[in-house]
């Protein structure tokens, strides 16, 4: 069986035509197998590039006055959830909970993970007086906080 008249797609993955042989059949498969780890290696992001979680987004707008500023703009709580899972990619639902827990101490999103994430990111991109900013409070942190 073969396919008269039609020529393969030149490129690194083209195993021109196929045979019935047990051969040639198991090389086609290694072939889509290796098509498929290279997507799979193309989908993988690098570890640098990793997003922030959406709790470390939240911090970071509430440590830089975003949030605040929001409030002191008469914005309602719901408003300002739906804004920012606009701004975030995260539920609003999730936001406002911890719109509600902001100015806590103790609230969910001002871990030391988190903290530790957004020192990550912005040595990352450079921003060195965030960072140091970022740094200060997470030494000034309790270990288990």
């Amino acid at each position: 069986m073969e396919n008269k008249g039609i020529d393969p797609i030149k490129h690194k993955y083209t195993v021109g035509d196929i045979r019935h042989s047990t051969f040639e059949l198991n090389f086609f498969l290694k072939d889509i197998n290796m098509r498929l780890n290279d997507l799979e290696f193309a989908q993988i992001k690098p570890e640098e590039n990793r997003e922030l979680t959406r709790a470390a987004k939240i911090l970071l707008l509430n440590e830089l006055g975003i949030i605040q500023f929001l409030f002191d703009k008469k914005y309602s709580q719901k408003n300002i959830s739906k804004i920012l899972s606009t701004l975030i990619n995260a539920h609003n639902s999730n936001i406002e909970t911890n719109l509600t827990e902001r100015n806590s101490s103790k609230a969910s999103f001002k871990s030391r993970q988190n903290y530790q994430q957004i020192v990550e990111k912005m040595n990352q991109l450079g921003v060195k007086p965030l960072e140091q900013h970022f740094e200060e409070i997470l030494s000034s942190m309790p270990e288990d906080f």
